[in-house]
């Protein structure tokens, strides 16, 4: 399992944990910094939901955990944070 951190347009955050290899893999979710504090939580996506991309992934955590109408959606940036040992990213994963 990869963690990555999504940063919105709006220079808000999160986290994500998944591992893009696996089709039925969940996607979860962590808002606060999982290392002080690890509150992930589940969403109803997988990869396969994503086409196994994790541009896709973020797009569809950021639409999905929106409170307000107007909460910014656009993702600006996806880097890797932390990678399952063993596993090398798939750097055509982030494009």
């Amino acid at each position: 399992m990869t963690t990555y951190k999504v940063r919105l347009a709006n220079e808000d955050s999160f986290y994500l944990a998944v591992d893009m290899t696996q089709t039925d893999a969940p996607i979860r979710a962590c808002f606060v910094d999982p290392i002080e504090n690890e509150s992930w939580a589940s969403t109803p996506f997988q990869t396969a939901d994503a086409q196994h991309y994790i541009w896709g992934a973020a797009k569809l955590v950021a639409e999905w955990a929106k409170e307000l109408p107007n909460d910014c959606t656009e993702v600006e940036e996806v880097e890797i944070v932390q990678f399952a040992p063993g596993l090398l990213p798939n750097l055509q994963m982030l494009e």
